[in-house]
C-alpha cells in the first residue's frame, strides 16, 4: 500500500533525500474536519492529468509535507497537509488519492469513500488504482457495493492480490462459499505468501465441515504466519471435533497467549496512528512481539521506531544487539 501511494503521490515529482525536508509538527486539525469541505475545482482543471503528470509548482512544498509525514506514519500531519493541499488546489487527483489511503488507515470509512469517488470523478482512468474503495464499502458492510467495485479493479489490475482478497471475503459475506475459495486460491497464484488468504480458506472449509482439508489448509496457513491468533483458534476447533483432544488442548494455550498480545498490539497500533513517535508505544509493542517469540516483529518494530524518531538511543541500541546476536 505504502510503495503505490507514494507513487500516486509523488510520481512527478523527484522524492528528496530525508535531510532536504523541512519537519514540521502539524497540529491535527484536519482530524476534525471532513472532506465535503474541500473546494470544487473549476470545470476542466485536470483534464489530462494523470500519475506522471507534473504537479503544479506550487505544490511542491505541500507534497513534501504530506510524502515526509507519510513515510514517517504519521497519519495526522500526512492527513493536515493533504487539506491544506487541496484547499491550495482544489480537487489535485493525487491528494484525493492519497487522502483516501489515509482516511481508510485511520477507519474513517465514509471520508475515504469521499475522497475515492471524488478521485474516480475527476480520474475515471484509474479504477485499477482505487482497491481501497472497495476496501471501505466492505468494511461498512455493503458487500454488493465492494463486490462490484472489487471486479471493476480486477478488470483493470487482473494480478491484484488484495483485490481478488477483497472479492473472496465479500463473496464470503455473500454466503458464496465456492466462488470465496476460487478467489482466495486465486490469491495464493498471485502471491504465495498471503497468509489472510491462506487462513480463509481454512475457515471456509471449516465452515463448510471438511475438516481433514480445513486441517491441512490451516497448517499451510500457520507455515506462512505462525503468530495469527486466528490460526489456532481453529486448530484447537478441528482437533476437538477430530477427537485430538490433547492437540486441541496445545492449540487452544497458543491461542490464549496470542490473543492476548494481539489485542493489546491492535490498541498500540491504533495509537500510533495519531500519536507516531510515542516511545512508550513503540517499546511496549517491541515487548509484545518478543513474549510471543515473534523475531521479526521485534525487528519491525525497532526499525519502525527509528524511523519515527530517528535519534531514539534506546531502539538503536536494541537493533544492533539484536542483529549482533544474529551473526
Amino acid at each position: 500500500m505504502k510503495l503505490f501511494a507514494l507513487h500516486v503521490l509523488a510520481a512527478a515529482l523527484a522524492l528528496p533525500a530525508a535531510a532536504s525536508i523541512t519537519q514540521e509538527t502539524a497540529p491535527p486539525a484536519a482530524l476534525e474536519r471532513s472532506p465535503k469541505e474541500w473546494p470544487t475545482a473549476p470545470p476542466g482543471r485536470w483534464d489530462g492529468w494523470d500519475v506522471d503528470v507534473a504537479p503544479p509548482k506550487s505544490t511542491e512544498p505541500l507534497l513534501l509535507r504530506a510524502i515526509d509525514a507519510f513515510t514517517r506514519n504519521d497519519m495526522p500531519a500526512t492527513l493536515q497537509a493533504l487539506f491544506e493541499l487541496l484547499e491550495q488546489e482544489p480537487d489535485f487527483p493525487s491528494a484525493l488519492h492519497q487522502a483516501g489511503v489515509i482516511y481508510f488507515r485511520l477507519r474513517r470509512y465514509e471520508d475515504s469513500i469521499v475522497a475515492f469517488e471524488r478521485y474516480l470523478v475527476i480520474a475515471p482512468h484509474r479504477t485499477g488504482d482505487t482497491r481501497y474503495l472497495a476496501h471501505s464499502y466492505y468494511s461498512l458492510g455493503r458487500y454488493e457495493k465492494a463486490r462490484d467495485h472489487y471486479k471493476k479493479v480486477l478488470a483493470v489490475r487482473p494480478k491484484s492480490p488484495e483485490a481478488h482478497h477483497g472479492l473472496g471475503l465479500t463473496y464470503m459475506r455473500l454466503g458464496r462459499a465456492t466462488a470465496a475459495l476460487a478467489e482466495l486460491q486465486r490469491v495464493l497464484e498471485v502471491d504465495p505468501k498471503h497468509a489472510d488468504a491462506a487462513a480463509w480458506i481454512a475457515q471456509i472449509l471449516y465452515d463448510e465441515e471438511r475438516l481433514e482439508d480445513a486441517l491441512v489448509a490451516v497448517e499451510a496457513a500457520q507455515a506462512l504466519d505462525a503468530f495469527s491468533p486466528r490460526t489456532w483458534f481453529l486448530t484447537s476447533q478441528i482437533h476437538y471435533e477430530l477427537g485430538a483432544d490433547e492437540a486441541g488442548d496445545a492449540a487452544k494455550a497458543r491461542f490464549d497467549l496470542l490473543d492476548r498480545a494481539t489485542q493489546e498490539l491492535r490498541s498500540i497500533e491504533t495509537q500510533l496512528l495519531y500519536d507516531p513517535t510515542n516511545g512508550a508505544l513503540f517499546r511496549r509493542l517491541v515487548a509484545l512481539h518478543r513474549e510471543v517469540g515473534n523475531e521479526r516483529g521485534v525487528k519491525r518494530g525497532l526499525q519502525r521506531w527509528l524511523q519515527a524518531v530517528p535519534d531514539e538511543a534506546e531502539a538503536r541500541t536494541l537493533l544492533e544487539r539484536l542483529r549482533v546476536s544474529k551473526r
